[in-house]
């Protein structure tokens, strides 16, 4: 599988940042009613099950809504982003760790709203999915900022 082409383009790097950026900014509207964080910053089972409990049914149901709304749109968004400026600048082969953090994400986001709606069981699912997808995340963004230099660098060099 390779990365698509048309995602590379100019415009639709501009367009994944700025959806990345807007979406990222909104969480911020979410968290102050959920004591200023989210499951998705409890780094395994045994976290996320203790700050589960202190959330209220209303909370729950907000979490729920934050978890299928925005948390779905925002690994698609970051990992567009991040994936195409690795892409573009060294070959698709570099976009691989964008698309794996965004579907650990993605996988992560699922036991989430299971445990959301009851089946808490599988937040045991976080123990391995969180950490994976923040050290995805993190080589992509390293990945991509090598990238956006390097493609400032030949973009200079013309």
């Amino acid at each position: 599988m390779t990365f698509p082409a048309a995602l590379s383009r100019t415009p639709a790097i501009i367009g994944s940042f700025v959806a990345m950026m807007a979406i990222g900014a909104s969480f911020g509207l979410v968290t102050p009613a959920l004591g200023g964080t989210m499951l998705d910053m409890q780094m395994n089972a045994v976290d996320a099950r203790a700050y589960l409990a202190t959330l209220d049914p209303s909370q729950r149901h907000l979490h729920l809504f934050a978890t299928l709304v925005q948390d779905t749109a925002y690994p698609l968004a970051y990992g567009a982003f991040l994936g195409a400026i690795a892409a573009r600048a060294f070959g698709n082969r570099f976009a691989w760790p964008a698309m794996l953090a965004a579907a650990s994400d993605l996988a992560e986001n699922a036991a989430q709203s299971a445990a959301l709606q009851g089946a808490e069981a599988a937040l045991a699912a976080k123990t391995v999915l969180t950490p994976l997808k923040f050290g995805l995340f993190m080589l992509a963004a390293l990945l991509a900022l090598a990238g956006l230099l390097t493609l400032l660098v030949r973009l200079l060099r013309r």
